[in-house]
Formats: structure tokens, C-alpha cells, sequence
């Protein structure tokens, strides 16, 4: 014999108010974030405060090895273009280095 539940949509719809604004930026490897919204802003604390870097430099927000890589990549065409020195260039490969070091961890 099955058990059947029946769970009514308006309760489960306002579980979602009781936890909160989920920040819904998308990242480079197309995972929405999901952390709660800071305030009444639209994205969590850590891409609100990443968000100016993000216009000015194009650079997602590290969060995983696909971010990590489109910096990289970014960087690469950067220096290609002569827009960055390589000097520069590399220290975004160490930092690079050592946030992937990190993602290891987490």
C-alpha cells in the first residue's frame, strides 16, 4: 500500500519569505549563488561589495575554478593587447594561484 502526502503550494510558498532574499547572480560556470541578500539589495554581500571590480575589470567574482579560469583568460588577452604589463599579469596568476589553493580547501 503507498503512502500519499498532500502538501498544500501556498505554505511551501511562503517558506521561502521566512529565510529570506536569495542573491541570484550567476556564475562563470552557470551556478546561481544563492546566499541571502544583503538588505533590500538584489545580490548577497560578496557580490555586492565584488561588484564595482566586476564593471571596471570584467573579472567574475572567484567563486570556483571556472571564475579563476575566465580571469585568467581575461588577463592573458589584457597583456596580449598591451592594455596591461606583464608585470601586472602576473601577480593576477599568483593570486590566481593561490584562490584555487583555496577553493581546494573550502
Amino acid at each position: 500500500m503507498a503512502l500519499v502526502l498532500d502538501i498544500p503550494f501556498a505554505r511551501l510558498a511562503n517558506r521561502g519569505n521566512e529565510i529570506g532574499k536569495r542573491c541570484m547572480k550567476i556564475g562563470a560556470s552557470g551556478q546561481v549563488c544563492g546566499r541571502e541578500t544583503e538588505g533590500e539589495g538584489e545580490l548577497c554581500a560578496v557580490h555586492g561589495r565584488w561588484s564595482d571590480v566586476e564593471k571596471q575589470t570584467g573579472f567574475p567574482f572567484p567563486d570556483d575554478a571556472m571564475a579563476v579560469q575566465e580571469i585568467l583568460a581575461r588577463t592573458t588577452a589584457l597583456v596580449a593587447m598591451n592594455i596591461i604589463f606583464p608585470e601586472k599579469a602576473q601577480v593576477v596568476i599568483e593570486l590566481c594561484r593561490l584562490m584555487m589553493r583555496n577553493l581546494r580547501r573550502m
